[in-house]
């Protein structure tokens, strides 16, 4: 039987349409993860990776929890004043190896997890948290 779970994953072994929890917030990583080239490598020899991933349920947390005004894709192209944006809510995932994330995924079975894009994640079974 299949059911809906999490699993925990490094900042390397995120991948585009992975969905990501933070802060109560639905991040769908849609956009390439690049490597960091001004911060230092970790201790653990992994380097820093970062995207910016699309909010996919800003109605659903309070702007107490997270304000709106840190997620608005704002225009900033010609200058540092803030322009109406185009209506999609974005936050940064950032980290190196020491960084771990729960995505969103359905639970194969005690050992592998299936990411949002049908792809297989094997991990410990300790680290999966069902929904």
């Amino acid at each position: 039987m299949q059911s809906k779970a999490h699993f925990i994953a490094k900042t390397s072994e995120l991948r585009q349409g992975d969905i990501v929890v933070s802060h109560g917030l639905r991040l769908l990583i849609d956009q390439e993860i690049l490597v960091s080239k001004s911060h230092p490598v970790a201790s653990d020899g992994s380097q820093c990776r970062y995207t910016k991933a699309l909010v996919l349920n800003r109605d659903d947390v309070p702007s107490e929890v997270v304000p709106v005004s840190w997620t608005a894709d704002w225009d900033r192209t010609q200058s540092w004043e803030a322009r109406p944006h185009n209506g999609e809510h974005r936050w940064s995932i950032q980290g190196n190896d020491l960084a771990y994330w729960w995505v969103e995924g359905a639970q194969v079975n005690r050992v592998s997890s299936m990411r949002a894009d049908g792809t297989l994640y094997h991990h410990d079974p300790r680290e999966v948290v069902a929904r």
